[in-house]
């Protein structure tokens, strides 16, 4: 089974879209949300470096981020 981390907002678009298409494909998908990845990187960061590969996407519209 492939694995996939995305670095994203969960509530965004393109990330929900991709998650659902590589989920079909079968593949473990795991969302790392940005302001987890800024606000706590040392809990990020061991997930991420965990999966083969990552998909890294824009902050969009969250203002916090």
């Amino acid at each position: 089974m492939r694995r996939v981390s995305i670095v994203g907002n969960p509530d965004n678009r393109r990330v929900t879209l991709f998650s659902e298409d590589a989920r079909r494909l079968g593949w473990k998908v795991q969302v790392v949300p940005w302001e987890q990845l800024l606000s706590t990187p040392e809990q990020a960061w061991p997930m991420l470096i965990a999966s083969p590969v990552i998909r890294i996407e824009s902050p969009g519209e969250n203002r916090a981020v």
